[in-house]
């Protein structure tokens, strides 16, 4: 059959905890995939767009625009909140990522770029929320009523150009903190070399590898590898990681 290239909106859905929840019960968690499924297969319709397959604990779904998965994210996310308001036992809690891209048609499938840029999104959502790429945000921004809220850059797994990422702000969760984000800086100076042909300068660039970790270790906030830590890498010839 032959290929069929053509623009798409992506979505990516994925059950938290669904592994953990698969070994203590596994009947459990077959049924919230199921009920993904219906819901998925419901809404998809009414939003004018197509489930391309399912991808184990979650579904791929594609729509002829990013407005349309959009409205179709929230609306899942809506009714899975609804859900867990009224059903007893095991929470559905779902993750949405959404791009949109050139994709190739082969068959009922799709693969591309775009696609596997979406796959790497949804992984950053939060459980019962919605991610999606600065591609999409540029096309909705102004058609939807929904907040977009910027997240802090992050490098994709495999994606190698950096990707805008946009938080879409659901009603029922405005109240909800959002959590933190930590940021781990701290650096090492690893120790100088001495370049003169003279060996007995060496206490030079020892002295300036000391002086640079005391200079760097009065910032507020920085941590500093000690020296005595850092000096086993003198004259080593292992590399930087």
């Amino acid at each position: 059959m032959p290929a069929e290239r053509r623009l798409a909106a992506i979505v990516f859905t994925d059950i938290e905890g669904y592994t953990a929840l698969s070994q203590r019960d596994e009947p459990a968690a077959l049924r919230l995939v199921q009920e993904q499924d219906r819901l998925g297969q419901a809404l998809v319709q009414i939003h004018h767009g197509r489930k391309v397959k399912s991808t184990g604990d979650g579904l791929m779904l594609e729509f002829p625009d990013a407005l349309d998965a959009v409205a179709c994210a929230v609306d899942l996310q809506r009714h899975v909140h609804e859900r867990n308001a009224r059903v007893g036992g095991a929470p559905l809690r779902v993750r949405v990522g959404i791009h949109v891209g050139d994709v190739q048609g082969v068959g009922k499938d799709i693969l591309g770029d775009a696609v596997n840029i979406a796959a790497r999104i949804e992984p950053v959502a939060e459980p019962g929320g919605i991610c999606i790429s600065g591609a999409v945000r540029e096309q909705v921004w102004n058609k939807t009523s929904e907040k977009l809220e910027k997240l802090p850059p992050r490098a994709l797994k495999g994606v190698q150009l950096p990707v805008d990422l946009y938080r879409v702000v659901l009603p029922w969760v405005v109240g909800e903190p959002t959590p933190p984000t930590v940021v781990r800086t701290g650096l090492a100076v690893l120790p100088f070399g001495n370049i003169s042909p003279d060996p007995k300068d060496e206490y030079i660039a020892d002295g300036l590898t000391e002086e640079l970790i005391t200079a760097l270790s009065h910032i507020q906030g920085l941590r500093v590898i000690a020296r005595t830590s850092v000096m086993q890498y003198k004259a080593a010839s292992k590399p930087v990681s």
